[in-house]
Parts: structure tokens; C-alpha cells; sequence
């Protein structure tokens, strides 16, 4: 796969680069934001806008089609400073867009996601910012918050020598290059059967017996919905394992999973039920989605 790699020069930040896979392979001081959904595109999302802030001004900033022949996702942008032994912070704000309007600019805000990140010398650290089902057309959020995992929270604040240090792989699945997906979860595949599960309360739910712990993908699923991955009157939306941003193991037996409190209010208020299904391997922020086209289902 051929990638466009456009580059731009900044004011207070030496490059930054935006591509459908991994921007830059170099060991230097680097912020690598990976931009995640677990909607499907471009049905849900069609553009996305980049913005980057320093000392709360604007300083780089554009918007890109999403699609089989544009931007696919996830993808990957690249933040260097100019000056590496100053360890400035930035905020990266990412609005997932959509609308049938040709003109990506006409393209109404969807989701929107917000960081404040530290460099950190000497090192390239990655930072998730998923564009999630539970924050669509959630975009009120007060002043120095935003929405996680359906709820709004406080701007994260990020230093950098916490993060773990960029791979492909990370984001663009084991086997994963600067050039292809790895790894990688086909919806298509996965969600061929699932099961519904039945509530022990409100945001815990029993699982079968004889699960796979291994197998286990969590979707939320509603009969006429028009958001996620459609086939027989239905929708889903499969979650990520992740105790901040989806689900996780309620016990240490794992024989229930438990709902991220956002997700779960999400999940009332949109009438939905919850499913499992045990076709592939657990979906994980580390799993992403297969192109339509194909990709290697583990």
C-alpha cells in the first residue's frame, strides 16, 4: 500500500505529520498520537480535523477525508518540537466528522477528543485518541473537559516519560509495518454469531460458561440503529478490553464483564443490549479493524 505522508511546518513545533499509517520511524523527541475508532468508516465518519495548540494558540491544523482511497484509520500523527531540550506541552484536539456534504469542510462535527501532552527528551511516545461510539454527537462538554468513554472528564494531562514508547505494532496490529496493517480484527468475521448476555446489575453482565477469556469481544447491538457494523436489521459496535475506554473483567473468575460507567449509560439510554462473541481474539486498542478489503483475522 502507497501512503500519502503530508508534512507541514509549524511555528512552534518543527513538523507535523499526518498519514494512514505510521509517520515517522525515527528515535527522537516525538509525540505519536494513534486516532482509533470502533465505528465504522467512512459510514460513521467521513472526515476528521487535526488541530495542534501551544500556549493556547492554534499552530497547525486541517481536515482529511476518510475513506477506502483517503485517510483510513487508525492512523498515526507525528508532533516534534523544534527545540528538543525545551519540553513543551501541547493540547491535540481530534474532531471526528460526518455528513453526506461533498465538501469535507461542510462536514458536521461528530466527536471530538481532547490532550494535553509533555514531550519527553529522547523519546517517542504514543498516545491513544479514540474516536468512540459512546462520545457520538456528545459535544458538550464544558471548558477543560472532554469526552471519554461517553462521560465527560477532565483534559487529560499527559507527561511523556509516562507513555509507552511508539511501535507500529502498538497501533496497526502484530506483523504491522510503516506500510500495511498487521493483525488485525474483521468485523465481518467476528460478528458473524453472537450472544446476548444477561444482566447481573446495571453495568455487569454474566457470561457463558466455557467461554474463552482469550475470545472474548463485548458489542453492544441494537436492532434498527444505523451506527457500527450493520447486517440483518442490526447494528454493533464491538468494544475494546479496556478498563477506561470499554469493558473488563468484573472477577477475578472471569465470568462476567463489567461496562466503563459512560458506556454503560450510553448503553441504557440508547435502548441497547449487550453480546459477546468468541469467533477471533479478544478486541483490543492493539487490534484494530481490517480494511473491507481483507486483512489477517487472528
Amino acid at each position: 500500500m502507497q501512503l500519502n505522508t503530508p508534512r507541514f511546518a509549524l511555528g512552534s513545533l518543527a513538523m507535523l505529520c499526518l498519514a494512514a499509517l505510521s509517520c515517522s520511524g525515527a528515535k527522537n523527541t516525538e509525540i505519536m498520537v494513534a486516532i482509533q475508532t470502533n465505528l465504522r468508516v467512512p459510514k460513521d465518519l467521513n472526515a476528521l480535523t487535526v488541530e495542534v495548540f501551544s500556549g493556547g494558540q492554534r499552530i497547525a491544523g486541517d481536515t482529511y477525508v476518510v475513506g477506502p482511497s483517503e485517510l483510513k484509520l487508525p492512523a498515526t500523527i507525528g508532533i516534534v518540537p523544534d527545540d528538543p531540550s525545551k519540553l513543551s506541552t501541547v493540547d491535540v484536539v481530534v474532531t471526528g466528522r460526518f455528513s453526506n456534504e461533498p465538501d469535507e469542510t461542510a462536514r458536521k462535527p461528530r466527536i471530538i477528543r481532547r490532550a494535553r501532552v509533555t514531550f519527553a527528551r529522547d523519546r517517542v511516545g504514543l498516545v491513544r485518541i479514540p474516536l468512540h461510539f459512546a462520545c457520538y454527537d456528545q459535544l458538550s462538554c464544558p471548558d477543560g473537559q472532554t469526552c471519554v468513554a461517553g462521560a465527560c472528564e477532565p483534559i487529560p494531562q499527559i507527561d511523556g516519560a509516562s507513555l509507552p514508547a511508539y511501535s507500529p505494532e502498538l497501533v496497526f496490529g502484530a506483523g504491522g509495518s510503516n506500510q500495511q496493517l498487521g493483525a488485525c480484527w474483521n468485523a465481518t468475521q467476528c460478528l458473524a454469531a453472537t450472544t446476548p448476555l444477561v444482566a447481573r446489575d446495571r453495568c455487569t453482565f454474566a457470561v457463558p460458561s466455557g467461554s474463552d477469556p482469550s475470545r472474548t469481544s463485548v458489542v453492544l447491538a441494537k436492532a434498527g440503529s444505523a451506527l457500527g457494523f450493520c447486517a440483518g436489521g442490526s447494528c454493533r459496535v464491538p468494544l475494546d478490553r479496556d478498563a477506561r475506554e470499554g469493558w473488563d473483567w468484573a472477577d477475578a473468575s472471569q465470568s462476567a464483564i463489567r461496562l466503563v460507567a459512560g458506556v454503560c449509560d450510553k448503553l441504557h439510554l440508547d435502548g441497547m443490549t449487550v453480546e459477546i462473541t468468541n469467533l477471533c481474539a479478544s478486541k483490543v486498542a492493539e487490534l484494530p479493524f481490517c480494511e473491507d478489503a481483507g486483512g489477517a483475522a487472528p
